[in-house]
């Protein structure tokens, strides 16, 4: 009787911590990792290096170094960064994201969500929509595209729209006219 008191009640300590614990996990791997406690002994930080992988909600983030702070749920990464989410597929040379607002920054970056695909100097990651800062997008998934709309912002939202400011639109390599302002 009492072994089957303790199993159960074990049992339902599990069950209530799963039910009641946080969903939003963050998994990382790498080759070295180095952790800093606070006076606590709570874990503050912790430094990623060599085949970084890191995995949150639908993001897999990979790169060669990355730093997470646990306490304001901020990750900065760099080296051969590239990330995967529902957003689409973004490669950039530094990103700074915090898990907590689902906001980043991502330095010259690249970006494929198809039909879309881009480059911009700065990209930012809001909670539901990217913005291209100085950049371009086209739907021609070549490398060097054959046209694009070269622009000073590009404001992002998948499935929902995509809004232009100062747009030239380039076919090839030469300028065939200019938009103020275009929304598709």
């Amino acid at each position: 009787m009492d072994l089957k008191f303790k199993f159960f009640t074990i049992l339902f300590f599990l069950f209530w911590s799963f039910l009641f614990s946080k969903t939003d996990e963050i998994f990382y791997t790498s080759d070295k990792m180095e952790v800093k406690f606070t006076e606590k002994g709570e874990i503050e930080e912790i430094v990623l290096k060599g085949n970084v992988k890191i995995y949150y909600k639908d993001i897999l983030m990979e790169c060669e170094k990355a730093r997470f702070n646990r306490i304001k749920g901020e990750i900065t990464a760099e080296g051969n960064l590239r990330i995967k989410s529902d957003m689409g597929s973004f490669s950039a040379s530094m990103i700074s994201y915090n898990i907590y607002t689902e906001t980043g920054i991502l330095l010259t970056g690249a970006f494929s969500s198809p039909p879309f695909y881009g480059k911009a100097k700065k990209i930012e990651k809001g909670k539901n929509k990217i913005v291209l800062l100085d950049g371009y997008i086209t739907t021609c998934n070549k490398k060097i595209p054959h046209y694009k709309f070269s622009c000073e912002k590009i404001e992002y939202v998948k499935n929902n729209y995509m809004r232009i400011l100062k747009a030239k639109v380039y076919l090839g390599k030469f300028n065939i006219f200019y938009l103020p302002r275009f929304t598709y």
